[in-house]
């Protein structure tokens, strides 16, 4: 809840630094319900536009985002749209703004999640003309994944480059040729100081 003193103008802007995109944001003024003016990404923050300024009344924000770390920290600003300046939001219990997951931090899988199109079929109908390939990575800063197709014999046929998307496969190998129809493994490698982890799915190729 704001604490404003005698000229004090309000805000009408907030930003929460999050570990990733967030989905299913919601609004309080002051307890009520309402619809933000905009909502939007700004690099690593959530960026919320209130309806109208506030001055006292309570500000309520919630959504949902993928914790990759255990003691999260959700940093907080508020300030006028159209200004420059943010004041620092202060949490008023300690460690109010930490998310702490301690199954994070206890599991030894920094490769989660895994999600795979499992059959790309790619004749330029539009449905499933490639397979998406998506996973989040726990506890991890500085490694970046290294994620490719494989034929069943082991044999690496195309390194993948993630793009705004994701990472994307359509079925063809690494000079540009479609492959034979059939079945594919998707490796996707991440080294890090302890060692090197591997998670494997399987894709369809069929046309």
């Amino acid at each position: 809840k704001p604490v404003f003193h005698s000229g004090d103008q309000g805000v009408d802007r907030v930003l929460i630094q999050t570990p990733d995109e967030v989905d299913e944001v919601s609004l309080k003024v002051g307890g009520e319900a309402v619809l933000p003016l905009a909502v939007a990404m700004r690099g690593d923050s959530l960026q919320v536009d209130l309806p109208q300024r506030v001055l006292r009344d309570s500000v309520e924000l919630t959504f949902q985002a993928r914790i990759q770390a255990n003691a999260t920290t959700f940093d907080a600003w508020v300030s006028q749209v159209g200004q420059d300046l943010r004041q620092g939001v202060r949490a008023q219990q300690w460690q109010a703004a930490t998310v702490f997951v301690p199954s994070v931090a206890s599991s030894s899988d920094l490769i989660r999640l895994v999600e795979v199109t499992r059959l790309v079929t790619p004749n330029g109908d539009g449905v499933n003309d490639v397979a998406m390939i998506r996973f989040s990575l726990a506890k991890v800063e500085s490694s970046e994944p290294e994620v490719s197709m494989c034929d069943l014999s082991g044999r690496r046929v195309r390194t993948i480059a993630a793009g705004p998307d994701g990472y994307a496969w359509d079925g063809h190998d690494d000079q540009g040729r479609l492959l034979p129809p059939g079945t594919y493994i998707c490796q996707i490698k991440l080294s890090v100081d302890a060692g090197e982890q591997t998670a494997l799915r399987v894709i369809g190729l069929a046309y």
